[in-house]
């Protein structure tokens, strides 16, 4: 008689092998005929290959019109290794997407120019290597680089050193481990409109710290929500460079600050006098009550300037919790006299950040 043990043992086996026989390379698809057409978008030359159990790239070369193809899916698939090189025979190549894999190094796959953006979010990524984007790639104008949802703990110096993000381009290295993000951005510059999300990870900012982000990164957004943040440095930071250069819209909803200091608040105050598309989300934090009168007392005399000004700014705030925002937002659009009670600013608090972090 077949004992429980045995049995089971048996089931796994059987599984394991049912499982390797859904796993194929893209070889397998082009022997049983089961290569997608091209298809068009915007005028790229897309290729869709997510979804099909591929483990293994052998065979992508062989795949008729391959060299014209633009954009290349390979998205939810089981992929573990990026072959060095492969990539840089296709020379038309422009976007790769290789979300939703298991692949734990991409470096030396991604060593030619032309590439603009690549996803590699929800794989197995625990460090990023210089090595990763070689010298032609950084004479190159990027608009993607999206790492979220890894296991990344390790990113080398000056990993994006070179590298210009074009405009509205957007570095995403949200739900990983990171720690430090200084050695990440030194010498990273963008065109312009430039989103930075850096948000669910475990960030801290030491005292009296240097501005991670040079002068020519032109951000748009900052998102360091979901940290463990425990002082206003990096709100100073940015505000002290907004004189000369654009403040981006700043997350630091979701951490650990417990104190806002004067320094900080009396360039709030300056700067918010003539700043008008300025956004500081400091939500769900650990503000005192005594830094969320401070900040109140600010908002209130910025909404005064503001109005002499006949300048269109709204600020939302209740305690423990602030949002500064731009009235332009149709989310937060509601004036001082439509909020007749605090469940009301509550509500619409509540409502702001739900639609930022979703």
């Amino acid at each position: 008689m077949m004992t429980k043990a045995l049995y089971t043992l048996l089931i796994c086996t059987i599984c394991a092998l049912q499982a390797a026989d859904d796993r194929t390379s893209i070889q397998d698809l082009i022997n049983h005929n089961e290569i997608p057409a091209f298809t068009e978008d915007y005028n790229d030359q897309v290729l869709d290959l997510s979804n099909r159990s591929i483990y293994r790239l052998n065979g992508l070369l062989n795949i008729p019109g391959i060299q014209e193809t633009n954009v290349l899916n390979l998205n939810g698939n089981n992929i573990t290794q990026l072959p060095s090189g492969l990539f840089n025979q296709l020379p038309q190549l422009r976007y790769i997407y290789l979300a939703h894999n298991q692949i734990a190094s991409i470096k030396g796959a991604f060593n030619q120019s032309g590439i603009e953006g690549f996803d590699l979010s929800h794989n197995q990524l625990t460090k990023l290597e210089r090595d990763s984007f070689n010298k032609e790639m950084r004479d190159e104008h990027f608009y993607i680089f999206d790492f979220s949802h890894n296991k990344i703990s390790e990113i080398e110096k000056d990993i994006f050193k070179g590298i210009h993000l074009g405009f509205g381009g957007e570095i995403n290295l949200s739900h990983n481990k990171i720690k430090d993000i200084y050695p990440i951005f030194n010498g990273l510059t963008s065109a312009g409109e430039t989103t930075i999300d850096v948000s669910h990870n475990h960030v801290k900012f030491e005292k009296n710290a240097s501005n991670p982000f040079n002068k020519n990164l032109h951000m748009e957004v900052l998102n360091l929500s979901h940290n463990e943040i425990d002082n206003d440095t990096i709100i100073y930071l940015l505000l002290q460079r907004a004189k000369k250069h654009y403040t981006p819209m700043t997350y630091v909803s979701h951490n650990k600050m417990k104190h806002i200091h004067s320094d900080t608040i009396k360039k709030l105050k300056n700067l918010g006098l003539h700043e008008d598309d300025m956004e500081f989300d400091i939500a769900r934090n650990k503000l005192s009550p005594n830094a969320t009168k401070r900040i109140e007392n600010t908002i209130n005399a910025i909404k005064k300037g503001l109005k002499d000004k006949g300048a269109d700014l709204n600020f939302i705030c209740r305690p423990q919790q602030v949002l500064y925002t731009q009235a332009a937002s149709s989310s937060a659009s509601m004036q001082d006299d439509e909020i007749t009670n605090s469940n009301q600013l509550t509500n619409l608090s509540e409502q702001l950040t739900d639609r930022l972090f979703l």
